[in-house]
């Protein structure tokens, strides 16, 4: 099953869509809640990659939209 936020166009994106999918991942496939780390790990991941699509490859987005506070261990 695909997170919601795969759908979403960047321009379109917003801050709200980001923490909200953050807070999905908490919780993994298999029921289990991820340690903050992890989780951390993950977004650090998907942030480098929205911000490659968007300085180098021409992409459309606001970089403020996904820069979001780690989560505390």
């Amino acid at each position: 099953k695909e997170d919601p936020i795969a759908e979403l166009k960047l321009e379109r994106a917003g801050r709200d869509d980001f923490t909200e999918w953050r807070d999905r991942l908490r919780t993994g496939k298999d029921g289990q809640q991820r340690a903050p780390r992890t989780v951390n790990r993950l977004v650090r991941s998907v942030v480098a990659a929205l911000n490659w699509a968007t300085l180098k490859a021409g992409y459309v987005g606001n970089p403020m939209v996904w820069r979001l506070d780690a989560l505390a261990d």
